[in-house]
């Protein structure tokens, strides 16, 4: 049993450029992953541990899984749908990015601090490696909690929803909408409240006269988009199970879905 040592990255503020039209800062977000392995791997020192049996087992391996989360808005700042084959080709870009400036701060780290005690043996010295100070760097979480602090979607997922109706404590209900759908429609000048309380009932932006149809195209949600997996993500996270195929599920559970689903991912080993 060891520990979760997660981390996730909000890609939306690894852009540059005016939505619909950014494009990834690879600089900055490449930065920042040296950054967040090396805070990773400082949070298993400085972590209390229930039980000596877990910190033993954390500290033999020192794994860390740095992930990513609203990967939906950032495709919709970049004007590529979700279900595209150019999302896939960015999904690729981005997390080789991640995965390969991860891998390059733990070895690094490796040097200076010492590789992970179970090293000799592991994968990284059976390729070649000179030091790794983590058996993994990678981990595409789903970020239920994190990306609703981060007021973004989880994970690699699709949107849930362009707006929709929450219920807090005591039966307060609370219209909360897309962050993205909102600064398009303000700059596109279609945005009224009457438009976010129609879209709230649904979910979904699909057929809404006032919203163009290049826009629609952009929010999809879950239940709109074909099943696609974010199979590019899978080589770079050594944690991630996604399904690689697009066929139409035929599964009797999930007939009710058909040919739509929603990707997760979970966190393996």
């Amino acid at each position: 049993m060891e520990s979760c040592n997660l981390g996730s990255l909000n890609l939306t503020h690894f852009l540059t450029g005016k939505i619909t039209e950014a494009t990834p800062d690879w600089k900055k977000l490449g930065q920042a992953v040296r950054d967040a392995v090396r805070f990773l791997d400082n949070m298993i020192d400085a972590s209390e541990y229930p039980l000596n049996e877990i910190r033993e087992k954390t500290l033999s391996n020192r794994r860390i899984g740095l992930g990513v989360m609203g990967f939906a808005e950032a495709l919709i700042w970049m004007g590529i749908p979700y279900d595209s084959e150019a999302a896939l080709t960015m999904a690729a870009q981005l997390m080789k990015c991640i995965d390969e400036e991860s891998v390059a701060m733990s070895q690094e780290l490796g040097k200076t601090r010492g590789s992970f005690p179970n090293f000799k043996g592991s994968a990284w010295h059976k390729k070649g490696f000179k030091a790794m100070r983590n058996a993994t760097t990678t981990a595409i979480a789903p970020t239920g909690t994190l990306s609703i602090i981060a007021g973004c979607s989880s994970g690699i997922e699709p949107l849930f929803a362009v707006s929709f109706m929450r219920t807090a404590m005591e039966g307060t209900t609370l219209i909360e909408s897309n962050s993205a759908f909102e600064k398009v429609a303000r700059d596109r000048g279609f945005y009224s409240e009457t438009l976010i309380l129609e879209i709230a009932r649904t979910g979904s932006a699909q057929g809404h006269r006032k919203v163009p149809k290049k826009i629609q195209r952009l929010f999809r949600t879950a239940l709109e988009i074909r099943l696609s997996g974010m199979c590019a993500c899978r080589p770079h996270s050594k944690n991630t199970r996604i399904p690689l195929s697009r066929k139409p599920l035929t599964c009797p559970r999930m007939r009710p879905w058909r040919m739509y689903a929603k990707p997760t991912a979970w966190r393996g080993n």
